[in-house]
Formats: C-alpha cells, sequence, structure tokens
C-alpha cells in the first residue's frame, strides 16, 4: 500500500486537480446543501441535542454514537467554521470556501465511517488540526475479515498557525492523501488520535488496472514547523538536502525515521528541501519564518 501526505504547510502548496481525471466513488463536501440538510434533519431532534439545529460561527454540536447520514457513520460533532476562519479559502481552491467540517474528539471513540466499497483507489482529506501552534493527528482504518477495524497508516496534521500556500498566503485547510489500491470490496473509516481535527471534503477514487502507477514524488511529501521537518511516505534511508535558491548547499542529512531537526541558525527565507532515494526524488521549495 501506498501513502501520501500532501500539505501546504509553512511550505508547499499542492494542485489537487490533477487527480480528477479518475472515477470516484464519492466526494462529500460538508459545506454542500445535501450534507447540511441531512445533518439539519438529525440535529433538530432536541431528544439527542440540547442545542437543536445547525451549529453558528466557532460552535459545535455532538452525534449520538455511530449515527448515520447519507450511508456514513459519524460518531464526533459538526462544527461551523468561525468568523475569522470563514474568509480563509481552501488550499486547492483560492475561490472555494469552507462553512462547516466534522470535527473528530481529542478523546474517546470519534470518527467517520464509510459506505462500504467494491474497491478503492486514492483518498483526498482536506483537513485542519484544532490547535494553532502544535500538531495534530488522525488514523486511517480498514475493517479486517474478523470485522475488527485495522489501523493502516497515521496522519500527522500541522499546527493551524502553519496552514500557508507556497506563496506564503494563509489557507483554512491541508490535503492529506492515501493510495490503498484494493482490488476488493472494502470498509474504511477515519478515526481520532490526539487532538480535535475538522474534516472539510472527502473523496475516494475507484481502483482500477488501469490507474495510473503511483511514483515516489507522489507517495512521499514533508512539511516544516518550528525548524523540524516532518517527513511522511513511509520510505527509509532518504537524504535530504536543503539548498537556498541560488543553489548553495545549507543543509544535508540522513532520514532514517519521520522527522529531521533543520539548523536551528536557519535564516527566514525560501529554501529549496530535496529529498532522494533509490526509489526517486522530491524536490520542494519550502519557507522559514
Amino acid at each position: 500500500m501506498n501513502k501520501k501526505l500532501l500539505i501546504p504547510f509553512v511550505i508547499a502548496f499542492f494542485s489537487f486537480s490533477a487527480a480528477f481525471a479518475q472515477e470516484v466513488w464519492f466526494e462529500e463536501d460538508f459545506s454542500s446543501d445535501t450534507w447540511q440538510s441531512a445533518f439539519s434533519d438529525k440535529l433538530l431532534d432536541t431528544s439527542q441535542n440540547p442545542l437543536p439545529g445547525l451549529p453558528g460561527p466557532g460552535e459545535n454540536r455532538g452525534f449520538p454514537t455511530g449515527e448515520e447520514f447519507n450511508g456514513f457513520k459519524f460518531d464526533g460533532a459538526l462544527v461551523q467554521v468561525s468568523v475569522a476562519e470563514s474568509s480563509l479559502p481552501c488550499v486547492d481552491n483560492p475561490n472555494d470556501y469552507h462553512t462547516y467540517a466534522f470535527r473528530l474528539r481529542s478523546s474517546g471513540t470519534s470518527y467517520i465511517e464509510f459506505p462500504t466499497q467494491e474497491n478503492a483507489g486514492t483518498i483526498y482529506i482536506h483537513t485542519r488540526c484544532g490547535n494553532a501552534t502544535n500538531t495534530g493527528s488522525f488514523y486511517l482504518d480498514k475493517k479486517n475479515s474478523l470485522d475488527a477495524w485495522e489501523n493502516l497508516q497515521s496522519f500527522t496534521v500541522q499546527p493551524s498557525n502553519d496552514l500557508k500556500d507556497n506563496d506564503g498566503n494563509i489557507v483554512l485547510d491541508e490535503v492529506i492523501s492515501y493510495s490503498f489500491n484494493i482490488s476488493e470490496p472494502v470498509t474504511l473509516r477515519i478515526s481520532r488520535n490526539n487532538r480535535f481535527v475538522s474534516i472539510y471534503k472527502i473523496r475516494l477514487e475507484k481502483y482500477t488496472e488501469n490507474s495510473i502507477s503511483s511514483t515516489f514524488a507522489d507517495n512521499v511529501n514533508a512539511y516544516v514547523s518550528n525548524k523540524t521537518a516532518y517527513i511522511s511516505g513511509g520510505y527509509t534511508d532518504l537524504d535530504l538536502t536543503l539548498t537556498d535558491l541560488s543553489g548553495r548547499n545549507i543543509f544535508q542529512a540522513k532520514v532514517n525515521g519521520n522527522q529531521v531537526n533543520l539548523p536551528e541558525n536557519l535564516q527566514k527565507g525560501v529554501y529549496v528541501l530535496q529529498l532522494s532515494g533509490t526509489d526517486g526524488k522530491l524536490t520542494k521549495k519550502i519557507i522559514i519564518e
């Protein structure tokens, strides 16, 4: 299985549109009229919700465990973005804005379970950490043959204060993706880990034998926070190189885990980060603030 983490970070902007040539099982935007109607029908039930109706700016409404909407099962809360967040665009489309999100709790159980699909290609998740200065995380799980949940991958979500596009503009969300390439029926879910995490939009593509093969650059990624480079993708024995825009070598290191500390005296500015290994090479522009 392949995994990729695509992040706007202090670091980079991922163009999401190239993936749209693929056929999809679903593409769910929790700000859409369809989802607002589905949520409203359930949240108006005062026996389940002391504050009935859709939440106002910055508010949330909790769901009973396993509540089902449009074939999806939820355990968590519906949240409306704050007034300040409502003016922030999506990372992959400067003309698109989110209003509502499903929020994973920071403790206990919390998840979004998807309807069973015939197969699974690549999933894309628009998300935001509820903490401004610390990273969050969530899991991607698969139901196994014993009807138990099996963790496939843990994803790090960057601090919300670090959400910027490649030009340094503040954005609302980041996009995380993972390639399953599973050809048999599968039931999947997103589940909580350690902090509040908002999920704005989910897209699951179909898997076919003719699907475009994933490459190293598709499946590995990195972001920088507080002069630490966080590496994702599950690759080992990578070389990290940091250069300035003139091509001058600033820093080199071996990557044998999922993070590398950059020099403390690294000056603010724009740099080029390169990850290379036996499977390929990834080059990204980053901004150190």
